[in-house]
């Protein structure tokens, strides 16, 4: 036994009784299994693999229970929310047929002959030439309204009086 191997077996006895581990990894030793850090024959190659991977920090169990109770509760509180909309959309969608099925028999009215002529000459601002100012904005808005009506039923209805 060397110079070298009395101090390295010290150094690791030393190192056992503070229960400091190994820097170094290797076997120590003058039996079969010396290894000098070059020769990896008799040092398990493998031993990296054998150690588990670190794992993240993260949640515990407990919180990732609470965090998916949190998450249904609100998917529940979601779909009542949606179950509302869907109804109401339906309630919107039947109001939105009983005024067009009230419109469609006025738009006809508008369209008969002779109509628009006696709207246009009872509603005209310059066939009251006594009305006062309010009276003459209220027959002007009239006006405006009757021949936006009118505008919308050519558009729609593509028949000219």
């Amino acid at each position: 036994m060397g110079f070298f191997d009395d101090f390295r077996r010290g150094r690791d006895e030393i190192r056992a009784s503070q229960a400091a581990p190994r820097t170094d990894g290797r076997k120590r030793g003058r039996d079969d299994s010396y290894n000098n850090g070059w020769d990896d024959r008799t040092q398990d190659t493998n031993s990296w693999q054998d150690e588990p991977a670190p794992q993240p920090a993260g949640p515990g169990t407990a919180e990732l229970e609470a965090a998916l109770r949190e998450r249904d509760q609100s998917l529940e509180e979601a779909l009542r929310i949606m179950q509302g909309l869907k109804e109401y959309a339906e309630q919107m969608e039947d109001r939105v047929t009983q005024l067009l099925a009230g419109v469609q028999p006025m738009a006809r009215v508008l369209l008969l002959p002779g109509v628009k002529t006696f709207l246009l000459h009872r509603f005209h601002p310059d066939k009251h030439p006594d009305a006062n100012e309010e009276q003459k904005l209220k027959l002007t808005e009239a006006m405006q309204m009757i021949t936006a009506v009118y505008a919308f039923l050519a558009k729609e209805f593509h028949d000219d009086d």
